[in-house]
């Protein structure tokens, strides 16, 4: 099981709404919508920080407080940022 389909299940479990789209830039990519656009993605391509390696890049002010991306993630480390953001108040789903 690769670490996006680990990320796919545990924001299923969560009951966090996503898109998974399998067919990104060459790799996979996990969006979770808002109403207007979406609070925050996960990819892993072969362009992403970590994604040659199977880990995945995050990106999204609501997840990581920053305009950046954070790479060589895992779905657990993900999941850490999730629960994180959620006890600041920040909306992630």
């Amino acid at each position: 099981m690769t670490e996006m389909d680990k990320l796919d299940a545990m924001l299923t479990e969560k009951g966090i709404a996503h898109i998974y789209d399998r067919a990104f830039q060459g790799g996979v990519q996990i969006i979770v919508p808002d109403a207007q656009k979406w609070y925050w993605d996960a990819v892993c391509t072969p362009y992403s920080y970590g994604g040659k390696a199977g880990y995945l890049e995050a990106m999204g002010i609501n997840l990581l407080c920053h305009c950046g991306v954070e790479g060589w993630l895992t779905a657990e480390a993900v999941m850490i940022l999730v629960d994180a953001a959620e006890k600041l108040g920040r909306k992630v789903r």
